[in-house]
């Protein structure tokens, strides 16, 4: 039997403001394991494709869309409704 890569983590979602540090920390070491940190953080930029793009530009974005779809489905599970509601896209 193969090991899976991914791994399931229960966090206590986000309910009010004193929750905070440890939803951060929590969240922080979630996302780290994923290898998603740096998409939240901002440091892994999205690559902006030129009219043209080629082929590895292409897997670079689709590969960062991705990640960033994954980030933020792991941060929007851990929001109670109530805190979900405050978030604006």
């Amino acid at each position: 039997m193969a090991a899976s890569s991914e791994c399931k983590v229960s966090v206590d979602k986000l309910e009010a403001p004193n929750d905070w540090a440890k939803w951060k920390w929590h969240m922080s070491t979630v996302l780290r394991s994923y290898g998603l940190e740096d998409i939240v953080s901002g440091v892994r930029k999205c690559v902006v494709l030129p009219v043209e793009p080629k082929e590895e530009e292409k897997k670079l974005y689709a590969a960062w869309q991705k990640d960033d779809a994954k980030a933020a489905s792991l941060l929007a599970s851990a929001l109670s409704r109530w805190v979900a509601e405050l978030v604006h896209y």
